[in-house]
Formats: structure tokens, sequence, C-alpha cells
């Protein structure tokens, strides 16, 4: 059997609008028939974006970071170079969609970000704050000068594509750092065995950036590995929350245990990625968290990529605490929170989200069993441990905060260091605008007085079941 390839040039491609080499067999026949199999199709529109956006985005973004590309100069390079030649929407088959989405928002956050933050140049400086700075920037300008297939605007493009998956009007959690890069696998704590592959754009683990740096691809990498342990950990948690099961059984306690194990995976990550001698804080604020920035006046306004938008740690969240924070003049209660939430989320999340809204909570359910309990029975230890393990969890979570936004914010503003007035995203906030202060170390506190919290003070308890940190890093495995 002979293998050959067939070229088409640009005019070709754009009649035939999805291939652009189709890779066909030969095949004679004893009878000198001839049979012609399509077996491929290599470098599709599609393929060639990806191509385009590893090899060309990154060296664009820094020449527009150093002044050397206006914003409108690179919209017109990029509607040139890489928008020149797409599908349309409704051609697109349903594996394309994830990669398109991650494409398109890099494309639109990285523009946006270059236009807004050469707007800044002629904002106030010195002695103003933030929202002082950013009043005059209206959102969308950078958007505005993408075309894709020389005719039609971005905003249209994108905003039919984000229609075929229900996907949000702008890039997100899942399309920037799920979807993007290598699959991660997550094992058993006990087993060994892989228990959940998380999805992504690309089969062959092309992990965009907007940098081209490994020090990116390593930030973003730690998200997806941290998120995929979550995915994980709910499997477990999702059969704690079913109505008929028996918390006292083994197989829930057992469960109850899985879930601990991967959710202390997680503080285990944090912690070894906050010890890493070489991370270098100031890109991460400078850079990285920059493409975070809006895409739409305030009126319209959808939640940037955050990991506070992880639908896995808010559902988790819902199910373990009655009310994880009640309402107070900074924050609206926690249950009415994730609702906010629900714009930038996929339909079967928000479907999610509303079915753990709506059943007991394991608060609810353990007070019960409880209830008639004189001393500690011997299956309480298994949610003893899956809560402290939240508890834990947590407690990385913050103290990564006060890490790289808290303390680096605070020694800015001291030297008065001119870094912070060319932000497109405040370093003060999360991406979302969360205060770390007022909202997120609430929910650390709220967190580690948990309801079963009494129950580490009792003498004698038995030993917790957590594996060694070797063990625990050891779960998940992501190639490089």
């Amino acid at each position: 059997m002979a293998s050959f390839s067939l070229q088409f040039n640009k005019k070709e491609q754009r009649h035939l609008a999805d291939v652009c080499e189709m890779l066909v067999t030969l095949q004679i026949h004893g009878d000198n028939r001839v049979t012609l199999n399509i077996v491929g199709l290599i470098g599709c529109p599609v393929n060639q974006l990806k191509n385009w956006a590893n090899e060309q985005l990154p060296l664009l973004n820094e020449q527009a970071l150093q002044g050397k590309l206006s914003y409108s100069d690179f919209g017109q390079i990029v509607s040139q170079e890489a928008l020149c030649n797409l599908p349309d929407v409704e051609s697109l088959d349903e594996s394309q969609l994830r990669p398109m989405l991650t494409l398109m928002g890099m494309l639109g956050s990285s523009t946006e970000r270059h236009a807004q933050q050469q707007a800044l140049k002629g904002a106030p400086q010195r002695g103003y704050t933030f929202e002082h700075r950013r009043a005059g920037i209206v959102p969308g300008k950078g958007l505005a000068t993408l075309v894709v297939n020389e005719h039609q605007p971005f905003r249209d493009y994108f905003y039919k594509l984000a229609d075929r998956m229900s996907h949000p009007y702008r890039d997100s959690l899942q399309s920037l750092i799920l979807w993007n890069g290598p699959q991660v696998t997550i094992k058993h704590p006990d087993t060994g065995e892989v228990i959940y592959r998380s999805p992504v754009s690309f089969e062959d683990g092309t992990f965009l950036s907007f940098t081209g740096e490994s020090m990116e691809r390593y930030f973003l990498g730690v998200i997806k590995e941290t998120v995929a342990l979550q995915a994980a950990a709910n499997e477990y948690i999702m059969q704690l929350c079913e109505p008929d099961s028996d918390l006292r059984s083994e197989e829930m306690q057992t469960a109850a245990r899985t879930a601990a194990q991967l959710i202390w995976s997680m503080q285990v990550y944090m912690h070894r990625f906050m010890k890493r001698p070489d991370l270098d804080i100031d890109m991460f604020l400078d850079v990285i968290r920059q493409y975070d920035c809006p895409w739409h006046p305030p009126e319209q306004q959808l939640r940037p990529v955050s990991v506070a938008n992880d639908v896995h740690s808010l559902y988790r969240d819902i199910v373990l605490f009655d009310n994880l924070v009640p309402g107070n003049p900074h924050f609206p209660g926690y249950r009415e929170y994730i609702r906010k939430i629900y714009c930038v989320m996929l339909p079967d999340q928000i479907a999610q989200m509303e079915h753990a809204l709506s059943i007991p909570t394991l608060q609810t359910r353990l007070t019960a069993e409880l209830a008639n309990e004189s001393e500690p029975p011997d299956w309480i230890w298994a949610y003893v441990d899956l809560y402290n393990s939240q508890r834990d969890m947590s407690r990385a979570h913050f103290a990564l905060v006060a890490k790289f936004l808290l303390q680096p914010s605070i020694e800015r503003k001291k030297n008065n260091d001119p870094r912070e007035y060319n932000t497109v995203v405040n370093n003060s906030h999360g991406t979302t605008g969360m205060d770390p202060i007022r909202v997120v170390k609430y929910l650390d506190k709220a967190r580690a007085a948990h309801p079963l919290q009494a129950f580490n003070k009792v003498k004698g308890r038995p030993s917790t079941s957590r594996l060694s940190p070797e063990k625990l890093f050891n779960l998940v495995e992501m190639p490089t």
C-alpha cells in the first residue's frame, strides 16, 4: 500500500473550508481495481491556527509589551495571518469546538490586553487609585481591531462559536487552562488505578501560552493538576451526597477517605509550588495575570479567567456546608454568591450547582446521624478526615494568595513601585475583583470552623489516614 498527500493552495482552501492537506492511501487490487481511501486530514485550519498561535503569538505579545507594536497593528497582524482562513462556525465538528475556543480566547485576550495597557499610558498615575486610572478605559477596543476572513467581526465569530457549546462570551478557566495543554490523569490513592482524565483541546498535548515561557506553562499546569484533583475528589463526594447513601457504611467511609486523600494532594501541590526557588512572582503579576483583562464594559461584564470560577471547588463547599459564609456587607452569602458565577459556567455545570443547592448538605445529614450518639462512633472519623482535608487545602490556598498577591502588593505600594501604575488587572485583588482579606480570608476561616472540628480534640482519636506527601504528589501525572 502506498500513501501520498494532495496539496491545496490558499484559494482552494477557501473553497474547501476545512481541508488544506488530505492524507490518502492508494490500494491496487489484484484485478487492477484502484481504491483511494481518505485516512486523515493534516494541517486543517484549526491546526494551522494552533501552530501559528504556538509560534507567533508569544513573539507578537512581547513586541507589544515592549512598545514596538501598537494594539491596532497587533490586531491587524493577527487578522491577516491567523484569522484569514477560518471555517464557518457552523461547519466545525464537535471535536473542533474546544480547540477553537481555546485559540480564539487567547487571541482575543492578547489583543484586548495590549489595547488597555497602551491606553493606561495616558491615564493619571501616582496618587490615583486603580479605579481612577482605569476610569477612561473602555474594554472592547482591542477586540474591535480583529477581523475573521477579512470581513467578519471577531466578536460575531466568537459569539457564534461560544453558542455552539453554550460557552460564555469570552475566554474562560476551561478554555484557557483546563482544556489547554496535555491531559492530566489522576490515580486512586490505594490502588494506583487511573480514576480521572481531564478533557483536552489538543490531542497532541500542545500547551499554548501568551509568553512562550516554561514558567507560564508551569503556573497554568499547577492549576490544571489541582483542578483535576478536585474533579476526581468530587466523584467520591457525589457518592456521599446520594439521598439513599448510608453514611455509616464501609463503602461510604472509604469514599470519604479517598476524597480526603485527593484533597490533601492539592495541598501538597500548593506547598511545593510555593517553595519552588525559581518562581518569578513579578512575571505572574505583571505578565501572566494581566491577560485576564475585561472584554466588556462594566454593565455587561463577565468574570475573567479565575480559579474562583472553578465549579469543582464551588460544588464541594455547597455540599459540605449548610452555608459556608452567611451574607455580610461585603459578601452576599455563599449560596447567593454561587449563582452570580453562573454567567461563566457551562450548562451542565449550572445544572450540577442547582442540584447541589437542592439536596441536604453533608453537614445536615451528619448532624442528624450524630444526634443520638453519646460518644464518637467509629464511622465518623472518615468524615473528620474529609473536612480536615478541606480545611488544610484552604489554608494552603490562602497562603498562596498571600505570597503571590497580598505581600507583593503591600511591598510595591510601600515602595511606590511604578509597575503598579501600568496594570490592567488589579494586583491587590483576585482577577474577578475578590478582596483577599474580606472574602478569601472569611472563606478560609469558615472552612477551618467546620462542623466536625470538635472531634479533633477527642483524646485517643484514631490517627489520620493521610498518605505521605510523596505518595500524595505522585497521584497526578501530566506529560511535560
